[in-house]
C-alpha cells in the first residue's frame, strides 16, 4: 500500500505517461544549456575532430543565440512565463522547461567563475581543465535529461531537480 501511496503522490501521475509529442517537445527547452555550454569545449574541439560535429550541428543556432544580448534575456523570460508558469500544459514539459534553465543558470555561474580568474589561470592548464570539466559536465547532463525526457521519466539530477519541484507544482 504505502509504493501505491507513492506512486499516487509522484508529479504527474494524475496525467498519466506524456505522450511522444509532449516527450519531443519536452527536449526542445534542453537546446538552451546545450548551447550553453558549447561555449566551454574550445580544447576539446581542438583535440577531438568529432566533438567539432557539435558546432557543426547547433553552430548557427549558438551564433543567433549570442547575436544580442537581449535575446538570452527574452528566451530565458518567455520559457519561465510561456511554459514554466502554464499550469495547462503537463507538469512534464514544464519540469523539463525549469530544469532546463536551472541547467542554464548553472553554465552562466560557472562561466561567470572561471572569467573572474586571474588571467594567468585562465588562459593555464587550470583555465583549460575548468572549461573542459564544465563543458563535459553540460553536455553530459543535457544528454542525460534528453534521454530520460525521450524515455518518458523525469531526469533526476541531484540538488538541481530539487529546486525544479519547488518551482513546478503539479
Amino acid at each position: 500500500p504505502r509504493a501505491a501511496d507513492a506512486a499516487a503522490d509522484a508529479p504527474g501521475a494524475a496525467e498519466g505517461p506524456p505522450g511522444v509529442a509532449w516527450r519531443v517537445a519536452s527536449i526542445l527547452p534542453y537546446v538552451l544549456p546545450l548551447i550553453e555550454g558549447l561555449v566551454f569545449g574550445r580544447e576539446i574541439y581542438d583535440q577531438y575532430e568529432v566533438s567539432n560535429l557539435l558546432l557543426t550541428v547547433f553552430g548557427p543556432v549558438l551564433n543567433l543565440y549570442h547575436s544580442s544580448s537581449v535575446i538570452p534575456f527574452l528566451v530565458f523570460f518567455a520559457l519561465f512565463l510561456l511554459v514554466v508558469r502554464n499550469n495547462k500544459l503537463p507538469h512534464f514539459v514544464r519540469f523539463a522547461a525549469m530544469q532546463s534553465i536551472l541547467l542554464d543558470i548553472c553554465l552562466m555561474l560557472a562561466g561567470l567563475i572561471i572569467s573572474y580568474l586571474p588571467m594567468e589561470l585562465q588562459v593555464s592548464m587550470v583555465g583549460g581543465f575548468m572549461c573542459t570539466m564544465t563543458f563535459v559536465t553540460s553536455v553530459g547532463s543535457v544528454a542525460y535529461c534528453m534521454y530520460h525526457t525521450l524515455v518518458g521519466t523525469y531526469a533526476e539530477i541531484p540538488v538541481v531537480s530539487e529546486a525544479v519541484y519547488i518551482q513546478v507544482r503539479p
